[in-house]
């Protein structure tokens, strides 16, 4: 059913991207534009499917403010589909990745649907049970360092262990410094119902102690309204506003950012910059950092937004066709420029950040990167559990984490 309401949702973008979006010579023409409505049009789907009445206090909500009368009436219509549809539950984790894998690029002159990859499920965020298992391993580790119950998920449990154990959790911090949709904040609450038998009040009293970043703001919108479907109250959703923070906590704010409406995917900017003071030190830290490097993909970007040009393989006749668009695609043209730009401006901080002494040889990988990030945010007594590549592991910094 995921795959239909994907679908739909894929059929309302193109109609919308298609009556508003300008192509000229196949290539957009407002690509701040083109980017914001995909943006608010499933930032709608996703409230639509959500069925939960937080209201304005909602990101979802509030994104749609925005929505142009073109946008709020393809909203309308995949409502309506989808009341009939009456379904029940839909996980939203699921349908936002789903989401995420349909791709609006132009061919022959139009928007296209590219839905081919609506098959590679768990391409950005972790499976549920490889989340779990991540969260036992460190939690039993966790356990181990301060109350000495080894393996306390396979032991025992005798009253006075779980007495300990809980008291322990009770007090303790839990942090997910690349969140997206909160797979391992929700796999610490089902580690705490399976084995200490906490009740809705225990359980918020756990909550209330995550902490959480994420660059895109969709995914930890999402992630607030899991959290909050797990322990039942939503009136902590103001709490998790200040708890649950849209950023990117590789990058600090620095003025040398240009002031500029970057796309929704882009995650080096000004806007998403944070104080070191911002990031709280935690006592168990899980997640599973981005697999990717500090880069602004101009290959994916050119596929989406002026396709023409991956096709010249001369990089001296690439420049001028770039060149070109200054005059025939002038916000093209800035919009490339611009993210191009500050992609430099945040390497070029990075590599002079005392945070990422250890991180920054052979290249900017953001696994890596966030690993770092982590070791040193991790409290004495704490534990960091990460899903990582192999070829992390064999790093320096990394060796401290097997």
């Amino acid at each position: 059913m995921l795959n239909q309401i994907c679908l739909k949702t894929a059929e309302i973008i193109l109609s919308v991207l298609s009556s508003q979006i300008e192509i000229k010579d196949n290539a957009v023409c407002n690509p701040i534009e083109y980017f914001n409505t995909i943006y608010r049009l499933q930032a709608g789907v996703l409230e639509i499917a959500s069925k939960h009445a937080l209201g304005p206090k909602c990101l979802f909500s509030r994104i749609q403010i925005d929505c142009s009368a073109a946008e709020l009436e393809a909203l309308n219509v995949f409502n309506k589909w989808f009341e009939d549809q009456n379904l029940k539950k839909v996980n939203l984790s699921d349908l936002y990745e789903l989401m995420l894998l349909i791709e609006f690029p132009i061919q022959d002159g139009k928007h296209i649907a590219d839905a081919e990859n609506l098959d590679s499920i768990g391409s950005f965020y972790t499976p549920t049970n490889l989340a779990a298992k991540i969260v036992e391993l460190t939690l039993d580790n966790y356990i181990f360092k301060n109350v000495g119950i080894e393996r306390f998920s396979s032991s025992n449990k005798s009253e006075e262990r779980v007495r300990l154990v809980t008291e322990l959790f009770l007090n303790s911090s839990f942090a997910d410094y690349s969140c997206g949709t909160g797979s391992f904040l929700i796999a610490i609450l089902r580690f705490c119902q399976s084995h200490l038998s906490f009740s809705t009040q225990k359980m918020k009293r756990v909550a209330v102690n995550f902490h959480a970043i994420e660059a895109d703001s969709l995914s930890i919108e999402i992630a607030k309204i899991q959290v909050l479907e797990m322990i039942g109250d939503t009136n902590l959703h103001t709490h998790f506003n200040r708890a649950f923070v849209h950023g990117n906590p590789l990058i600090v704010p620095n003025q040398e950012y240009p002031d500029y409406d970057f796309c929704h995917e882009f995650y080096y900017h000004n806007g998403l910059a944070m104080d070191r003071i911002m990031i709280a030190k935690c006592d168990v830290i899980v997640g599973n950092p981005p697999w990717g490097t500090v880069e602004f993909d101009l290959q994916h970007y050119f596929h989406l937004l002026c396709p023409h040009l991956n096709k010249i393989e001369d990089e001296s006749e690439l420049e001028i066709a770039i060149d070109r668009l200054s005059e025939t695609h002038p916000n093209l043209y800035k919009w490339l420029f611009q993210h191009d730009e500050a992609i430099d401006l945040a390497c070029e901080e990075i590599y002079n950040d005392a945070r990422f002494e250890h991180s920054t040889t052979g290249g900017l990988h953001t696994n890596v990167l966030f690993t770092e990030l982590c070791d040193s945010l991790c409290a004495e007594k704490g534990t960091v559990g990460l899903l990582l590549k192999g070829s992390t592991l064999s790093d320096p910094i990394n060796k401290r984490l097997k």
